[in-house]
């Protein structure tokens, strides 16, 4: 038995040994060769080429007559926007709980209302914050304001502010 399988081994290693070494290699796509368009296109070019010189055809934008006899104030096409800047608020709570965020916003909003009221969330406490302050001592002002209609744990953060453009 044991002759027969050293024979069939024998037999066998150099055939699978030989068949791995000749299997069929990868073939690489070869490389277009350049044509003379190809060359033509990309090697002729004008390097003293200005742009300038162009002749281009006029153009002409009907403009409706509704538009030409409209009587529009410029000021009033321009509307101020709010801008945001870097300022101050005054963190009034901060809590992991939804329910009691909404009820100290809810009780902000009645006691400092005209200030602005926020809430943001970063996980994992919301963080309710009033004001718009420019500088830190209108920030003051409203900390101790603050702290005067019950939020006795009132602090001074600083945040992005909106500061509004007067009507």
């Amino acid at each position: 038995m044991r002759s027969e399988l050293r024979l069939t081994l024998t037999l066998l290693l150099p055939i699978m040994f030989l068949h791995a070494c000749v299997t069929p290699a990868v073939r690489r796509a070869e490389p277009e060769p350049e044509t003379e368009i190809w060359r033509a296109e990309t090697l002729a070019y004008e390097e003293l080429f200005d742009p300038l010189e162009l002749e281009e055809p006029a153009w002409s934008i009907d403009t409706p007559e509704l538009l030409l006899n409209a009587q529009v104030d410029p000021e009033e096409l321009v509307q101020p926007r709010d801008s945001v800047i870097l300022g101050y608020r005054v963190q009034i709570a901060a809590t992991p709980d939804l329910t009691e965020a909404q009820s100290i916003q809810e009780r902000a909003l009645l006691l400092l209302g005209e200030a602005g009221v926020y809430y943001e969330y970063d996980p994992p406490l919301y963080r309710i914050r009033v004001g718009n302050c420019p500088d830190r001592k209108s920030a003051r002002r409203l900390q101790q304001r603050a702290r005067a209609v019950g939020f006795t744990k009132a602090w001074i953060v600083q945040s992005r502010i909106t500061l509004k453009t007067p009507d």
